[in-house]
C-alpha cells in the first residue's frame, strides 16, 4: 500500500484538502448561478450581464482558474473595447 505520512503532515494535508474542496464547491455553486441568470435573460433586451463574461478557464482541469471578458463602458475612451482578465482563486476562497 501507500506509505503513511507522519501525523503532523496528515493533519496539514487534510486541512489543505478541506479548504480546496470548500473552494471548489463554492465556485461550482457560483458557476451554476451564472448559468441560471444567463438563461433568465430575455433575448434582445439590454442586460448588464452582457458587458461581462465570466467562466472557468478550463473547468475539466481546475475550477480555481477563471477568465473574465469585460466590455468597455459607453461614452468612455474604452468604449468598444474588450478586456480580458485572468482570475486565480486560492484554495481558501472565498476568504
Amino acid at each position: 500500500g501507500r506509505p503513511t505520512p507522519p501525523k503532523g503532515k496528515t493533519d496539514l494535508l487534510e486541512l489543505i484538502m478541506s479548504h480546496n474542496l470548500g473552494a471548489v464547491k463554492r465556485l461550482r455553486k457560483e458557476l451554476q448561478n451564472l448559468e441560471r441568470h444567463k438563461k433568465k435573460a430575455t433575448p434582445g433586451s439590454e442586460n448588464v450581464n452582457d458587458d461581462i463574461f465570466l467562466r472557468p478557464t478550463n473547468p475539466s482541469k481546475s475550477i480555481l482558474q477563471w477568465t473574465a471578458l469585460l466590455r468597455g463602458p459607453p461614452d468612455s475612451p474604452y468604449e468598444n473595447g474588450v478586456f480580458q482578465l485572468s482570475i486565480k482563486c486560492n484554495s481558501d476562497y472565498p476568504l
